[in-house]
């Protein structure tokens, strides 16, 4: 059974890793394209600065300025939600892989145990549900995925 718990184990790292790298080339990714949208967003502010220039020396109407500078305000706004969307999304990933990994450090520590303890009980289960109709639901102190 030792071999089994150990094999056990050595599963359970292996798609921690792999679930681990994932997560982290996700962030990656997500900074990135965070990095080009803060890009676009300054192009969209100088651009705004141009136009008021432009408009300022004559090159244009009030109207047409105005049409102009409303256009590049929405596409600001866009971006910025846009950004704060992906900080968020980093947020959450980063959440994820911590939670992750103190779960699968519970999970490892335990696997070599063959039968339920009071120490598995405590660690594992938030809460048990005994319905009238026999049903049992647990509640677990981790996260299901």
């Amino acid at each position: 059974m030792i071999n089994k718990g150990l094999m056990m184990r050595g599963e359970a790292a292996v798609q921690e890793k792999s679930l681990r790298m994932f997560q982290k080339a996700r962030i990656m990714e997500i900074r990135k394209q965070l990095e080009n949208l803060h890009q676009e967003k300054k192009q969209a502010m100088d651009s705004k600065e141009a136009l008021y220039e432009r408009y300022a020396a004559g090159g244009m109407t009030p109207e047409e300025y105005r049409r102009e500078a409303d256009g590049l305000d929405q596409q600001a706004g866009l971006l910025k939600r846009q950004i704060h969307d992906g900080e968020e999304e980093i947020l959450k990933l980063e959440e994820e892989c911590e939670r992750l990994e103190a779960d699968m450090k519970q999970v490892i520590r335990y696997s070599h145990m063959e039968k339920l303890t009071q120490e598995l009980v405590d660690t594992f289960v938030k809460k048990v549900y005994i319905y009238k109709d026999k049903r049992v639901k647990i509640e677990w102190n981790f996260r299901e995925r």
